[in-house]
């Protein structure tokens, strides 16, 4: 009865892990097809054009 239980918690667990990573590997496809249509099309240096820009006219020196 106790190989059972130990059997249910491992395979639980293997569950939720393989859960976890399939959603993180997802994660990974759709972000690697979002950075590509940006490096294609431009918007990437649109993007960090317009950030550096903020951070330039907002700049605040720390030292």
């Amino acid at each position: 009865m106790n190989r059972m239980i130990w059997r249910t918690r491992v395979r639980l667990i293997v569950n939720a892990l393989s859960a976890v990573l399939m959603v993180l590997f997802i994660y990974a496809v759709y972000y690697s097809a979002v950075q590509i249509y940006y490096d294609k099309s431009g918007q990437n240096n649109k993007f960090i054009r317009s950030v550096m820009t903020t951070l330039n006219c907002t700049r605040v020196d720390l030292w």
